[in-house]
Formats: structure tokens, C-alpha cells, sequence
């Protein structure tokens, strides 16, 4: 869950929609110091008063919405990163997330200038930097982990660390994390989608092939595993693996409903397999979120979608139009082509 310099509301409003969509979620505030769009150049500026403000928003959201309907709606805390939260910052999310009795997320090893940064500022690599801290340990998800330095690794998993895998996204940026060897360490690894990119059976079929380049081959990275990432191991990350997670007597039913029956898939001899090197986002035909479905033959039964997508198209551009003058393409030029 993001917030934005200034109107950190976000964060708040945002929750009320995943509530109303009635899915499953786990959510935070997005904490730093750093402004986050001078970053993106390599330039670092630090405002105390911004992370203040972030934190306390964490906390609102976690006072506020943690355990909503039965546990169907949980909190995090979420420091955005070693390098964007500044080391007198991250020492206040870990003492929060105890407070509260909470997990936490970050992104960790995520581009070569966060790791860069970190050096400069503290002579470590970003994951030594968090070990030193004491945030390294089974309350935290460490999310990206691309730009690992020697022992990183090691530490990762001895530490129990949560390690969220990122694949598509990561891949189209040119780098990977070394999931395959983080798991053989015996790091718990789970699955996930991030910025623009949200099909989890895309992001199986990405953690399965790029994991098998960059480890050299397919011995110990296979299709069952690559769906225990996308399912347990992330229970096991937010601390659900003995409700959620697997189809078990007990759990609580939040299912995904495949149709196997598509030429695509036929024939059909190993569903696993099937589903992770030839399967659709589109062959989930229903979903039930706490034994409730939320959608089914394909059809969202919380929210009006046609709404939703041009409300999302009205919102983009506005915003084009008030950062970049841009007016949108008149759409019956696509109608005479």
C-alpha cells in the first residue's frame, strides 16, 4: 500500500476500496524520508518531518484496520527501502511493528543505486545494513533482493527472512534475484507482482524460466514449487501459513477456480505443470475469498467494473493533462482503421 508525499490519506482510502472489493489483503503505508522523484536521478535528500508523518499514517492504518472483517483485511509496516528511509528512520517502523504486533515489509536490493547508496552512507551492503539494525528476521519481507553482494544470501536465510520474488518486473528491467539459490539456503521465498505487472500465473511461468537461465538449469527449480512460491511460502511470509496458503481441512477456503478444459491446455497430464508453463490469467474463471465468491464465471460480483475502468481512465487523464499538457488520442481514429 502506497502513500504520497504530502497527502499520505492514501493509504487510508485505498483500504476502504480493497474492503469493499471484498478480496484478501495485507497493506501498509509506504514510510520514508527520502523524496522519492529526486531518487530516481541518484540524488538523495532527507526530511524528517515526511517520515514522521508516513509513520504515523502506518500506524492510523494499522489502529484502524488490522483484523477487519475476521482477519480479511491485515497491517503491516512498510519502510519503502534501506536507502529511500534513512538509518535514524528505520529504527522507528521496527519498534512500531513490535508495538503492534506486526510484520513488515520493504524493498531490499532492489536496484544497483539503493545498494550503492546504503555503501556510501554506512560502509555495508544494503542486507548487512539491516542486519546491523536487527530488522533481519521472520517479521520481515524483503521484497526484490536483486542486487544481492557476497553473503547477502547467507544472511538472508540464516536470518529467516522473508524473501518476496519479483520476477516479470525485475526481468524486464534487465536483472533477477537468485530465488533458486535462496531456496536451496533454505530461505522461504514467495511469489508477487509489482508496478504495472499483476498476473500471478505470468509471474510463475517468469520465476520458473529466468531462475533456470541464471542458475544454469532446471535441477532445482520446478513447476510445483514455483506454485508453493505464489501460494504457502507467501502465507508462511505473512505469517498465515496455518490458515491460508493450501487446501487443507481447517484452512480457510480462498480459492482460485482453473479451467483446464481449454485447447491450450490440452492434454492435460500434469495440472501443475499445465497451469505454470502453458496457463492463462484467463483460465481462472471464479475466485472465493473466505468461502464467499467474489468472482465467478468471470464476472466481479463486489463492484461495477465497467465503472471502475473509466473512472481509472478519467483519473489518468487528468493527471497526464496536469503534469504533462497531454490530451488523449480521440478514439474513433481506432474505430476507421
Amino acid at each position: 500500500m502506497t502513500g504520497t508525499p504530502g497527502r499520505c490519506e492514501h493509504s487510508l482510502s485505498n483500504v476502504k476500496a480493497l474492503a469493499e472489493l471484498g478480496i484478501r489483503a495485507v497493506v501498509s503505508e509506504r514510510v520514508h524520508d527520502a523524496d522519492l522523484f529526486t531518487v530516481r536521478g541518484g540524488e538523495y535528500s532527507y526530511d524528517a518531518d515526511l517520515g514522521k508523518r508516513l509513520l504515523e499514517t502506518n500506524a492510523q492504518l494499522i489502529d484502524e484496520w488490522h483484523g477487519y472483517d475476521g482477519g480479511r483485511i491485515t497491517c503491516q509496516v512498510g519502510p519503502h527501502g534501506p536507502d529511500t528511509a534513512s538509518s535514524r528512520l528505520l529504527e522507528q517502523p521496527a519498534l512500531l511493528a513490535e508495538e503492534r504486533g506486526v510484520g513488515m515489509f520493504m524493498h531490499l536490493a532492489q536496484t544497483a543505486g539503493e545498494v550503492a547508496q546504503v555503501r556510501r552512507l554506512t560502509g555495508r551492503s544494503s542486507v548487512q545494513h539491516l542486519g546491523d539494525l536487527g530488522i533481519l528476521g521472520s517479521g520481515l519481507i524483503a521484497g526484490h533482493c536483486a542486487f544481492l553482494e557476497d553473503g547477502d544470501a547467507e544472511l538472508l536465510a540464516e536470518s529467516g527472512t522473508n524473501v518476496c520474488h519479483i520476477p516479470v518486473v525485475n526481468a524486464k528491467s534487465g536483472w533477477i534475484a537468485p530465488a533458486a539459490r535462496l531456496r536451496r539456503l533454505g530461505a522461504n521465498v514467495g511469489l508477487a507482482t509489482d508496478n504495472m505487472v499483476h498476473d500471478m500465473v505470468e509471474a510463475m511461468r517468469f520465476a520458473l524460466c529466468v531462475n533456470r537461465v541464471a542458475d544454469g538449469g532446471p535441477a532445482d527449480i520446478k513447476a510445483m514449487d514455483v506454485l508453493e512460491m505464489a501460494t504457502i511460502q507467501g502465507a508462511r511470509a505473512i505469517g498465515r501459513e496455518a490458515d491460508l496458503g493450501s487446501i487443507e481441512p481447517g484452512k480457510i477456503a480462498d480459492l482460485v477456480f482453473v479451467d483446464l478444459e481449454r485447447p491450450h491446455l490440452t492434454p492435460l497430464l500434469d495440472p501443475v505443470a499445465n497451469l505454470v508453463y502453458a496457463g492463462q490469467s484467463s483460465d481462472i474463471h471464479s475466485v472465493m475469498v473466505n468461502g464467499e465468491f467474489v468472482v465467478r464465471d468471470r464476472a466481479v460480483l463486489t463492484v461495477d467494473t465497467g465503472e471502475v475502468m473509466a473512472a481509472a481512465q478519467e483519473r489518468a487523464e487528468d493527471l497526464w493533462r496536469s503534469v504533462a499538457g497531454w490530451e488523449p488520442v480521440d478514439r474513433a481514429v481506432f474505430g476507421q482503421c
